[in-house]
């Protein structure tokens, strides 16, 4: 049987929120290899779970490895991107980041199931620009665009992840500092940076094994 379907050669050609639905399969699969490979088809291919058994088996295996190397690919950080008809850009003054943002971030990051509420916190529509110079909109919380960022491209969440990492060191550091040369600091705060500060930890590992179940599936 003759199916017609795009295999992702990029990160970019994968949507976010086609990812989270991978890597829920992932989280319960257990490691049935063909399972993972019949969904990652599936999934990433846009194709019916019942026309993936019509591929030819040299075809479904080129298939997988073609989709594992797009996984694989280094990517860069993107500043600025547009999406659904709005101009979306990167936080571009992190030691401005309020408390707020910070932990909402590092909380949405600990997970690839809130990842596009992530998304929501680092990229927000922008409202001046000038040059390389822009401002976005205050945050009013993830929820207001994480619904069109499922709709984003996986290089960009995945490229924001080392800005993420380097934040949350410089970040909790500064703070601590701040709260520590204060006269009435807030034990409360401190506990609640650290906790984020060893989530960021737990995040940027994470990520070190981000593709390890297709790896496990191909091999």
């Amino acid at each position: 049987m003759k199916i017609d379907l795009t295999v992702p050669n990029e990160l970019k050609d994968i949507k976010l929120k086609d990812y989270q639905k991978y890597m829920k399969v992932v989280e319960l699969s257990e490691q049935d290899t063909e399972l993972l490979n019949i969904k990652a088809v599936e999934i990433f291919c846009h194709v019916k779970f019942k026309d993936v058994s019509g591929i030819k088996l040299t075809d479904f295996e080129d298939i997988i490895l073609t989709i594992d190397g797009a996984l694989k690919q280094s990517n860069k950080w993107t500043q600025k991107f547009k999406l659904k008809g709005k101009h979306f850009g990167f936080i571009p003054k992190l030691d401005d980041m309020s408390i707020g943002e910070y932990i909402d971030l590092s909380n949405y990051m600990s997970n690839t199931q809130t990842f596009h509420k992530a998304m929501a916190v680092m990229y927000r529509p922008i409202t001046q620009e000038a040059n390389d110079m822009y401002l976005i909109e205050e945050y009013e919380g993830a929820d207001k665009y994480a619904d069109i960022m499922k709709e984003s491209t996986l290089d960009i969440m995945l490229g924001a992840n080392v800005f993420f990492y380097n934040l949350g060191n410089e970040l909790l550091k500064h703070t601590v500092e701040s709260l520590e040369g204060q006269e009435n600091q807030s034990t409360q705060v401190k506990q609640i940076l650290g906790e984020n500060g060893a989530g960021i930890k737990a995040f940027t590992q994470s990520l070190e094994g981000i593709y390890l179940p297709l790896d496990v599936s191909l091999n």
